[in-house]
């Protein structure tokens, strides 16, 4: 692995802790939030990195991937302010903040599985390894199974709300 390669691993930690910390206490990943600020702001750091890296010496899926991911957090910061979605804001931050969190996987799942343990490992076809699937198919329906979970739990605190007003 290459220094910028370590680098960026790094880097990358540090928002799949951050997420993973807001999740458990907050139930969700707030972008306004301070942990949140810090997420946003390491996930474009991860990101940045990651075109630092370019195996095939071209852009790869796992770029394209990170552009997707800037603008999930960049629309879960602009959903303030556009008023026709107000009602929706609150499900539709956690769609996007959660969804950036998921996308933020697939590459690391890969590139882990395919790389680790130096010289033998576990998934050296990449993508295509019937281990790699298998985990990211788990990893999606975790990711399902959040959403799902925000979804009750801000439906509970409305209803809540709304009877306390």
């Amino acid at each position: 692995m290459s220094v910028f390669g370590i680098v960026h691993t790094l880097i990358s930690l540090i928002p799949i802790v951050l997420a993973a910390i807001l999740l458990f206490q907050q139930g969700h990943i707030n972008p306004r939030s301070k942990l949140g600020f810090w997420y946003s702001l390491s996930t474009v750091a991860a990101v940045a990195t990651a075109f630092t890296i370019m195996k095939t010496g071209k852009l790869s899926e796992g770029h394209f991937l990170g552009i997707l991911i800037l603008l999930l957090i960049g629309a879960a910061y602009l959903l303030p302010k556009l008023s026709a979605l107000q009602n929706a804001a609150p499900l539709l931050e956690r769609i996007l903040m959660s969804t950036s969190f998921f996308l933020m996987f697939i590459p690391t799942t890969v590139e882990s599985l395919s790389r680790l343990p130096v010289g033998a490992p576990l998934a050296p076809e990449g993508p295509e390894s019937p281990l790699v699937k298998q985990i990211l198919g788990t990893i999606f329906l975790l990711y399902l199974a959040g959403l799902f979970w925000q979804y009750k739990k801000l439906k509970l605190e409305n209803t809540k709300f709304s009877q306390s007003a």
